[in-house]
């Protein structure tokens, strides 16, 4: 289960730097990237499940200054769809 997630900060797009764009999607998704890879090598045998953790930030957008934090969890979203095509039958 993939549960890690963190806002980071409220900042707006146009004040946004780079670090804290790039921090917020390797807490929130780049996290989320490892545990699958890791572990559905493993599921062939039909046992286990995946669980990825979004946020509602991802349909609402978070409000004012969650930009980064909205993008990554509606990356995770995407990307859990992602998976379960890929792997159909393992998943």
């Amino acid at each position: 289960m993939n549960n890690a997630g963190h806002l980071v900060g409220r900042i707006s797009i146009a004040d946004m730097t780079d670090e804290h764009w790039f921090k917020t999607i390797n807490v929130n998704l780049i996290s989320t990237f490892f545990c699958p890879r890791v572990v559905l090598p493993f599921m062939n045998t039909g046992w286990g499940g995946i669980i990825n953790m979004s946020s509602l930030a991802a349909q609402n957008g978070g409000g004012n200054g969650a930009t980064a934090y909205a993008a990554s969890k509606g990356a995770i979203i995407a990307f859990t769809r992602v998976i379960k095509t890929e792997n159909q039958g393992v998943v």
